[in-house]
């Protein structure tokens, strides 16, 4: 999970994590949505992995709109699926994507975290997974990028420091 604002850095270790997870098994649940979300999700679709996207509006929404061609494609290849707690024709708003964030983390065994700002969703989830004791994992980025200020947060929390999707 991490930042709808991604940088170069962040699409480049985003896509070598979660090539390496999906290579040694995982599969990949995120929030679907641009950013750090797409590109893991997308990424494990290439790497022929299957991935989950919690939705934070009702199935007859698909937020943002353009989300739409890309969400058909994901699912014909038969290794992506969605779901969402909310019914249908519940609009996104700022409250239903905190929301979901409880199931990202509670759906997941651990949370990585590529690049985050210092007040995200990404400081949500990683709340909700420690909360319930799922391991967080973050990745050391530039010092002096912004999206790099929430993850330095995430590991004073505890959060494992990492720098690649393989265990060692």
């Amino acid at each position: 999970v991490g930042t709808r604002q991604m940088t170069a850095y962040g699409r480049m270790i985003t896509r070598l994590i979660a090539h390496q997870l999906v290579s040694n098994g995982a599969n990949i649940i995120s929030g679907f949505m641009y950013g750090v979300d797409l590109c893991a999700q997308q990424t494990a679709l290439e790497k022929n992995g299957y991935t989950l996207g919690v939705l934070g509006y009702g199935f007859d929404h698909v937020f943002p709109a353009a989300h739409q061609a890309i969400m058909v494609e994901m699912l014909q290849t038969g290794r992506a699926c969605f779901i969402s707690e909310y019914p249908p024709y519940t609009r996104p708003t700022k409250g239903t994507f905190p929301r979901r964030n409880r199931l990202i983390a509670g759906l997941s065994l651990g949370v990585v975290v590529t690049e985050a700002g210092p007040r995200s969703g990404t400081q949500i989830t990683v709340k909700y997974a420690l909360e319930n004791g799922r391991d967080v994992f973050a990745v050391s980025g530039p010092v002096t990028s912004i999206y790099h200020e929430g993850v330095k947060k995430i590991i004073n929390q505890g959060a494992i420091l990492v720098g690649s999707g393989v265990a060692v």
